[in-house]
């Protein structure tokens, strides 16, 4: 889980917080009904992702897996409690883009990107 490679330099257990991190941001977009997120969003993507990393590096796997489940769990309480609408209607969050959909934003920030890293660890995993 530790040794790097599944994903670039990054190890899987480096990239379950950061997409736990992106899990949190939707939460609190569910939550707020408004596109208020962490300052690390007006980052670069590269910097953004040197950012999260850096932040969670020295954090135990213990520790990894108990904040990406809370991570998980927080994001499915939130979507369990929106209507139809909710994912479909900008209108319904304040502030939203013009152009944002709801769930087209919900996926690209966790099932869509799940299936990158999941695409990234395999050809790595089948490789060693």
């Amino acid at each position: 889980m530790a040794r790097s490679g599944a994903g670039g330099e990054w190890s899987i257990k480096a990239t379950i917080p950061h997409t736990s991190w992106f899990e949190q941001e939707i939460a609190k977009l569910l939550e707020t009904k408004e596109p208020v997120g962490s300052g690390l969003w007006g980052l670069p993507p590269d910097d953004r992702n040197a950012s999260l990393y850096a932040k969670n590096h020295e954090q135990s796997l213990n520790e990894t897996l108990f904040d990406s489940t809370e991570s998980f769990n927080r994001l499915v309480s939130d979507f369990e409690t929106l209507e139809d609408i909710d994912l479909s209607d900008p209108k319904r969050y304040k502030n939203m883009p013009p152009g944002w959909v709801p769930w087209q934003i919900i996926a690209q920030n966790s099932y869509d990107h799940y299936r990158h890293h999941v695409a990234d660890i395999s050809a790595w995993t089948s490789q060693t």
